[in-house]
């Protein structure tokens, strides 16, 4: 994060934080403030060595974190983490087809979604629902991507036991297209790309599975949308790598949600004002388990309207 992008940060917390004393210590100004939350969130450093590295106690410095994070997660998050409005969506679309170097792009994508696991402590309660197929504890993230890596949608804090089609169609996302989809298609020819676990409806669009995928279109068209698709994977690298917090968040369930929604919101903030970043963090636990199986979802979350949309993307080709 720059100098830069560091002061707009301060600036928005600015009008959102009411600050108060520590006892008889000197007030923590909000510059402060804010740097101990990066910092926390940039690293895997212990509460401690925060506390005497800005010479406060270890009560003040999360007590600090929390201000911040709350800020991002509760009252500013729709200010950085934002869905395309419909002036947008088209040169979203073009941005997807021009960043597929070779062959036929798929037209009127405008976000690519998938998820990951976010390493977390065991919980007190309920361990078994957090515990995924890789044997640790986490919460899943889902995220829409845009092919600049900024995210226009999350959702943080699924159990790491759950499908991620379950927790996509228990997302807010799931439930705001179902109540009201022009407000974020005003458009038919537009639609979200991601992987064959997610259902295919008249928004969504997944690849066909592998052992679906036979004919010489249907392999084409599961080509091009991977290489479309590869917007989203980035994203995730990036933020595991620049907020290295969310490699492992060791606080309870609900806090960790918090930290990495603010996380993810740091993340937008710091795309927008052209924070790059020099390498990839490559997972090791990788990403969502496709594996479990789980029961086929209901004739009325599997779009006919979705099934016929993919087969004429597939005959393009």
């Amino acid at each position: 994060m720059t100098r830069t992008t560091f002061k707009k940060l301060e600036d928005y917390v600015t009008k959102h934080i009411e600050m108060k004393g520590q006892g008889g210590t000197e007030p923590m100004t909000i510059q402060e403030t804010c740097l101990i939350t990066v910092w926390y969130l940039a690293t895997q450093c212990y509460l401690r060595e925060l506390s005497s590295l800005f010479a406060r106690s270890v009560t003040a410095v999360w007590q600090a974190i929390t201000r911040v994070c709350n800020i991002l997660a509760f009252i500013c998050v729709k200010d950085f983490i934002r869905w395309p409005g419909p002036s947008e969506v088209g040169d979203i679309a073009l941005s997807f087809e021009s960043s597929v170097k070779s062959g036929l792009p798929v037209p009127g994508i405008i976000g690519a979604i998938d998820g990951c696991h976010i390493k977390i402590k065991a919980p007190g309660s309920d361990q078994i629902s957090y515990l995924n197929r890789r044997m640790f504890h986490s919460i899943i993230i889902i995220a829409v991507s845009l092919p600049n890596k900024l995210f226009s949608y999350v959702s943080v804090g699924f159990p790491g036991s759950a499908h991620d089609s379950r927790v996509f169609c228990n997302s807010s996302l799931w439930f705001g297209v179902e109540t009201s989809k022009n407000a974020y298609f005003t458009n038919s020819n537009y639609q979200v790309i991601g992987d064959s676990t997610f259902p295919c409806l008249s928004w969504l669009i997944p690849v066909l599975k592998d052992s679906v995928a036979v004919t010489s279109k249907e392999k084409a068209f599961n080509k091009q949308m991977s290489k479309s698709r590869v917007v989203i994977e980035n994203p995730f690298g990036d933020l595991k790598n620049r907020f290295r917090r969310t490699q492992f968040v060791n606080t309870s369930v609900e806090r960790a949600s918090v930290i990495v929604t603010a996380s993810c919101e740091l993340h937008n903030i710091c795309i927008s004002n052209g924070d790059g970043m020099n390498t990839t963090f490559v997972d090791p636990s990788g990403g969502l388990d496709l594996q479990i199986p789980v029961a086929p979802l209901t004739s009325a979350q599997e779009s006919n309207e979705g099934k016929a949309k993919r087969r004429r993307l597939i005959d393009m080709f």
